[in-house]
């Protein structure tokens, strides 16, 4: 929450509760869509068919292989 403040030890106890834990790709995806997140529509050139859907730029990047600024850029 914002504009709390947290003992050292509530903060302890917190981090302690999320170790070990983690989060799907889908899941990472949904969070990407509800936050503001732009989902990338990837076609090839020459056919204009769509080869994937990436649900952020920066998968989007990692899916062609490129930096995702230059995903952004276009």
């Amino acid at each position: 929450m914002r504009g709390c403040t947290y003992s050292s030890e509530t903060r302890a106890k917190i981090s302690e509760s999320h170790k070990g834990k983690s989060v799907s790709e889908e899941t990472r995806a949904k969070l990407s869509v509800a936050c503001g997140g732009i989902q990338i529509f990837i076609y090839n050139a020459n056919t204009f068919e769509l080869l994937s859907v990436q649900p952020s730029v920066r998968a989007a990047g990692r899916y062609c292989n490129i930096s995702d600024i230059t995903v952004a850029k276009y």
